[in-house]
């Protein structure tokens, strides 16, 4: 009755749960008792420790017996190479320049990554030089670099000869300063070279009044003008600027051409087109005390030596040849005595022969030491012409010196007119095209550079191309002048007129033209003028004298005064330097007019002012 009451559950739950409990009782033995329960993959095969351990242990032995027993590789079979044709008898050969200039760099500077852009430096202060003379000036040749518009500010000449006045600017360029900016930005060491591709100039008229005029762009005669885009434009592709297609091929062209050119752009062969070479000139001294081998290095033709005067004939002295050898020994003396010095010796030697006064054995004497100096003379001109053609090539391939020259003629300026001048650089930009280079793209875009003006020069007067000279006044007559003109490279014959009140001074004698701008506006008969001296101590101006005076007006208002006492002086002075340049050998075509001496009374003096077109 009792077993009636319990279901099935009940009856089997204790026989269940015995089951399970054993079940993982005998699951827990295997993996803890039977089993290591620490395992590990190894190529998709499950180890235990021991298992891995011994793996482990037979590929290192196996690693070993390899490294007893390398294999030997079989090498394959050789095969004869079969030539098919015969060896070129003409090898192309790459031409370099002998010991290329090695680019400078300064402890601490690390060229490039990115830079900024550096301006280009300023010009040494200018020095001028003035002249006049016929010149053929062909137009300049005009080469348009990709894009370029025709320049219009080039002076275009006839070919034919025409006569010239005109100022020359001289200046530096400063090529090692530049280069050593260029290096303190960082730029890559084959883009620290200053490449020149215009030469700019400004000129400043000074007025009457002794003040100067507003800056104008003086426009000189050049021989080549090279025209380029000043910038390229910039694009913009996934938000990255770019230079836009085909400005890559004019920025190398426009710099490979100005490289090429820098002679030409520099320094315009003016001097070769005139009738006479020497009427250009260059100045005395530079600003600075920079120095020149105008010949060597730049081709400029200097006038010779002025001849010396004839000296009257001496008593034939006896030469001392023991003090002669004295002074050869002493030039000769020290480590490395010049080429100069071997010259002086030989000249003292040559004197000493030539004189015929020497005895027969100091005469032998001075011959064998004359010709072991003039073996020694002739190895140093070669080290020397040597030297001379290392530094040429170096030159050439740095683009020009550390301190370079550049000038300009300009043959607008007015004669008799007062002017000085300032200069510039326009350069290409070494780093255009080159994005990655600038932290500004925009840098990148601009191919041409222009640089700082340089300071002002000097002022220089450009030689009046006609002169005025008031001889005399007379009461009756009015007012004796002479007139002086240049034209076509000489002087003409001067004309002497008598002028009076309101009369302008325009004349024809014998078919030639004379004209001067000017009216007659007063003449007077004594008048005060006041000698001006000058000396260490400053300007000076002595007691007042009557003199005749001349008054005259322009067609610009200007007014002008001539006096007699000062005209006398500065007519002596200019028929001076005209009569000197005729006896040094200086080409002149037509010689002033003799000058009348019994005319000429002492000089008084220059007057205390001159303004205007007659500043000599």
């Amino acid at each position: 009755m009792a077993k009636q009451n319990v279901g099935f559950g009940e009856r089997h739950l204790e026989k269940l749960v015995i089951g399970v409990a054993g079940a993982v009782l005998a699951a827990a033995i295997f993996l803890y008792g039977v089993r290591d329960p620490y395992h590990v993959e190894v190529a998709g095969e499950t180890l235990s420790p021991a298992a891995f351990y011994a793996k482990l242990d037979e590929e290192m032995r196996q690693v070993v017996e390899r490294l007893k027993n390398p294999p030997t590789p079989e090498l394959p079979k050789w095969e004869e190479p079969k030539i098919g044709g015969k060896m070129p008898t003409d090898l192309p050969v790459v031409f370099v320049p002998i010991n290329p200039p090695t680019p400078q760099l300064q402890p601490g500077i690390k060229p490039g990554g990115i830079v900024e852009l550096v301006g280009i430096l300023p010009p040494g202060s200018p020095a001028l030089t003035t002249g006049r003379g016929v010149a053929t000036l062909p137009a300049a040749q005009i080469r348009l670099v990709g894009e370029a518009q025709q320049p219009s500010s080039v002076i275009s000449e006839s070919p034919f000869e025409k006569d010239y006045q005109w100022i020359t600017v001289f200046a530096t360029v400063p090529r090692k300063a530049q280069q050593e900016a260029f290096m303190k930005a960082r730029y890559a060491v084959e883009r620290q070279q200053l490449i020149v591709l215009k030469v700019e100039a400004e000129r400043q008229r000074q007025l009457a009044s002794g003040v100067w005029e507003e800056p104008q762009a003086a426009v000189p005669w050049v021989s080549l003008v090279l025209s380029g885009r000043a910038d390229v434009p910039l694009e913009t592709h996934d938000g990255e600027p770019s230079i836009a297609e085909g400005y890559y091929h004019y920025i190398t062209q426009i710099q490979e051409e100005a490289r090429r050119e820098q002679a030409n752009i520099l320094r315009p062969d003016f001097q070769s087109r005139l009738t006479y070479a020497t009427d250009w000139k260059v100045p005395a001294e530079m600003p600075g005390g920079v120095t020149f081998k105008w010949l060597e290095d730049f081709h400029v033709t200097l006038p010779g030596p002025e001849p010396e005067k004839a000296k009257p004939a001496e008593a034939v002295r006896r030469v001392d040849y023991a003090k002669v050898k004295t002074q050869v020994n002493a030039l000769l003396a020290g480590d490395s005595p010049t080429s100069e010095n071997y010259t002086e010796a030989q000249r003292l030697l040559t004197e000493a022969i030539n004189s015929r006064t020497l005895t027969q054995k100091d005469e032998a004497d001075a011959q064998s030491f004359q010709r072991s100096i003039e073996v020694k003379l002739r190895g140093l001109l070669r080290d020397e012409q040597e030297a001379e053609r290392l530094r040429q090539e170096a030159q050439t391939l740095s683009l020009g010196p550390d301190v370079d020259l550049a000038w300009v003629t300009d043959i607008s300026a007015k004669p008799g007119e007062t002017y000085r001048y300032r200069v510039r650089l326009l350069a290409v930009n070494p780093n255009a095209g080159l994005l990655s280079r600038f932290k500004k793209p925009e840098d990148a875009a601009k191919v041409i550079l222009t640089g700082e003006w340089s300071k002002w020069s000097e002022p220089a007067t450009l030689p009046p191309s006609e002169y005025l000279f008031l001889m005399s006044a007379d009461a009756n007559q009015g007012a004796r002048i002479e007139l002086h003109e240049w034209f076509d490279g000489e002087w003409k014959p001067p004309t002497r007129q008598n002028v009076t009140l309101g009369q302008p001074l325009s004349f024809n004698v014998h078919l030639q033209e004379f004209s001067y701008d000017g009216v007659v506006a007063g003449v007077d008969l004594s008048r005060p003028y006041e000698e001006r001296t000058s000396d260490k101590s400053g300007i000076r101006y002595r007691e007042a004298k009557p003199t005749a005076a001349l008054v005259l007006v322009s067609a610009d208002g200007d007014v002008e005064e001539r006096f007699v006492a000062r005209d006398f002086g500065v007519r002596r002075e200019m028929l001076s330097e005209l009569n000197k340049r005729r006896d040094t050998g200086t080409p002149l075509r037509a010689p002033a007019v003799s000058p009348l001496e019994r005319e000429m009374p002492p000089r008084l003096g220059p007057m205390r002012e001159r303004r205007g077109r007659e500043e000599y």
